[in-house]
């Protein structure tokens, strides 16, 4: 598949959470660039994200599901810049009441809201 899409909206997240935990700076610049991308996409409102573009930014899918939009909740961590973003979108996920059989939104907002408030340790 060549579309940013379910499987993959967690990617922000866990490339972020590598960079956190390591301080491995190789992702930095990916990152960056992707938190740009989001922002701009997005034009600063969290609602704005659709779940699903390929991979030149074009959105596939309409939605605004919360598995797309907490990871970039994380990925902005990298820099300090962006903290009204990141309360933005941390805004939109405390808002965001996903179905109670939606592990799979249920399960990527609380382990991405866990790294955000600070509340994860280093192995």
């Amino acid at each position: 598949m060549t579309n940013y899409s379910w499987n993959s909206s967690r990617a922000p997240w866990r490339y972020t959470l590598d960079f956190l935990l390591t301080g491995d700076e190789r992702a930095l610049p990916q990152l960056e660039k992707m938190n740009d991308w989001i922002k701009a996409e997005s034009d600063g409102n969290p609602e704005n994200i659709q779940s699903g573009y390929t991979l030149s930014g074009k959105a596939v899918e309409e939605g605004n599901s919360t598995c797309f939009v907490a990871p970039f909740m994380v990925s902005a961590m990298v820099d300090s810049s962006n903290q009204q973003w990141i309360n933005r979108l941390w805004n939109r996920a405390i808002q965001e009441q996903d179905d109670d059989d939606d592990y799979f939104a249920n399960t990527i907002k609380l382990q991405t809201m866990i790294v955000a408030s600070g509340n994860w340790w280093a192995p």
